[in-house]
């Protein structure tokens, strides 16, 4: 099977992670991927399979091509391949393209909901209703599509992310990151955006017990304004901004436990990286994070217990989901006191702490393997056949 991946490529964020490691995992099928990104990141260039074929939408090298010449560009690289299948990755604003696809791909197009619906995209409203049928990386994706958006429930697919069996492997094998058995080291792996809720974490260290170390590995446009939170709230020296990294696996290893505070998740990838590395988790209450940690199980979930003023939302969403219900809330913030009085009982409880990592670590093991994914993807596909359009395509 031919697929066709549209997606932005210039960050090692967790969607494009996700593709890119389903894409070298997936070598039972050929991949092409049209980037809607002005580059493509380092470690995705040099790491792709040499089979997979890349296409840009608005770039050729370093000059941007024109807008009246991008559609005719696109237009003959499609009659001159053939897919069976062109899945989107909530890329939905740009002008032009999904008009030139849908017009020249006879493929069914899957929109795979991995946060867009979160937001106030009139694009998605406008384009949801072309696509042919919809996956989704959580029951919290597929509440937002179906409620907010009208999707058929019948059209949907929920189909978890997963990981490689190889990112087990390189954990093993990695050797832990500046290990200071003096200090008691919390992680933070993820971007540095207001709906990821890092600034309650900052704000909670003040109530941790005083060798609580915080390392925060991630980059954005919150990071100047979180650097300054710290020094506010007197803190500074015991967090560590350590940028964007290709390779987390050795603070992975070397953190003590994993708080992830967000304020919308649809689903977390990061949690099934601290579960490979046995690492206990500590996760709001919210989206698709249920789907993965079950409360003194697996993690500890914590309810977001502030109130979001409706003046101070920009960057956040108008509403999150209670799975539970499945219903849609306005969203909330972790309180700082929670976060810490969760570190702080697992970080006096070790044997606690060892047994969620372990048990997030069989979870993880046995329900979210890439390899078990990309067999749930292949099913969904051979579904997916019979609403391919009809029409002649070249071959080339």
């Amino acid at each position: 099977m031919r697929i066709l991946h549209i997606l932005t490529f210039h960050q090692p964020a967790g969607i494009e992670n996700r593709v890119f490691r389903f894409i070298r995992t997936a070598g039972g099928h050929e991949h092409a991927v049209l980037v809607v990104s002005r580059r493509i990141h380092e470690n995705f260039k040099a790491n792709l399979p040499s089979s997979t074929a890349v296409r840009h939408w608005k770039y050729w090298g370093r000059f941007k091509i024109p807008a009246f010449l991008r559609k005719f560009f696109l237009k003959n690289w499609l009659k001159k391949n053939r897919f069976d299948l062109f899945m989107s990755y909530s890329q939905l604003s740009y002008p032009g393209l999904w008009d030139t696809l849908f017009e020249n791909v006879n493929a069914p197009g899957v929109y795979w909901e991995e946060g867009a619906a979160w937001s106030k995209s009139k694009e998605l409203k406008e384009l949801i209703g072309r696509f042919d049928a919809y996956a989704a990386v959580s029951e919290a994706s597929a509440v937002m599509l179906q409620k907010k958006f009208g999707v058929p429930g019948d059209k949907i697919k929920v189909i978890h992310n997963g990981i490689p069996e190889e990112k087990f492997s390189s954990l093993k094998e990695a050797a832990p990151a500046e290990k200071n058995r003096d200090r008691f080291i919390i992680l933070y792996l993820g971007r540095l955006v207001p709906f990821k809720g890092v600034e309650s974490l900052i704000r909670s260290l003040k109530f941790m017990e005083p060798d609580c170390e915080l390392w925060i590995i991630g980059d954005g446009e919150e990071k100047g304004r979180l650097q300054e939170l710290a020094r506010e709230t007197g803190v500074e020296n015991r967090v560590q901004f350590k940028g964007m990294l290709v390779d987390p696996d050795p603070y992975l290893k070397g953190a003590d436990l994993m708080v992830v505070p967000s304020i919308r998740e649809p689903f977390g990838i990061v949690l099934l990286e601290a579960g490979a590395a046995s690492l206990a988790v500590i996760a709001s209450r919210v989206d698709g994070i249920p789907d993965i940690i079950s409360h003194r199980k697996n993690g500890i979930l914590i309810e977001p217990g502030i109130e979001i003023d409706r003046a101070h939302m920009k960057g956040l969403p108008e509403l999150t989901v209670r799975v539970e219900t499945r219903e849609l809330i306005p969203p909330r913030i972790l309180r700082p006191e929670d976060i810490a009085g969760a570190v702080n009982e697992l970080k006096n409880n070790p044997s606690l702490r060892k047994r969620l990592g372990e048990n997030l670590y069989n979870t993880v093991r046995k329900n979210f393997r890439m390899e078990d994914k990309i067999l749930e993807f292949e099913k969904f596909s051979e579904t997916l056949a019979p609403l391919r359009k009809t029409g002649d395509t070249e071959e080339g």
